[in-house]
């Protein structure tokens, strides 16, 4: 009898806990729609999804249509960063999702008031025209 109860008993837990891990992370997303303040889509911006409490850090592209999924997270709070060449950065803080949970997050960026310019100086070079009084 009690061979038998470990037959069965150990399948069953390591079943069981397979499925409790999964279930706290299958479905479970931060996703989203990217664009500017005219509503247009930006391509191609940098996603980075951040757990403050473990330091896990998921990082993904926006699709064509400016579209983002961040998958298979654990239930807690996240900090959700985009960023985007001409548009400045924008962060979203304690966003927390729960198991199963897909939390629809739409970011409008605003474009950077950065500008970068690159400054070139030339000077001439100083010659001396006079030898001086110890060479001569």
């Amino acid at each position: 009898m009690k061979h038998l109860l470990h037959r069965f008993a150990i399948p069953f837990l390591l079943f069981s806990l397979t499925a409790i891990a999964r279930t706290q992370t299958v479905d479970t997303a931060i996703l989203g729609n990217v664009s500017d303040s005219s509503g247009a889509a930006i391509p191609g911006a940098t996603v980075t999804v951040v757990s403050p409490s473990t330091g896990i850090t998921k990082t993904t592209v926006t699709g064509t249509q400016g579209q983002f999924e961040v998958q298979y997270l654990t239930p807690g709070s996240y900090d959700v960063t985009l960023q985007a060449s001409g548009f400045a950065k924008q962060t979203r803080s304690g966003i927390v999702i729960q198991i199963g949970q897909q939390q629809k997050i739409d970011f409008t960026l605003s474009i950077s008031a950065q500008q970068e310019s690159v400054v070139v100086q030339g000077g001439q070079t100083l010659l001396q025209t006079k030898m001086p009084p110890w060479a001569k």
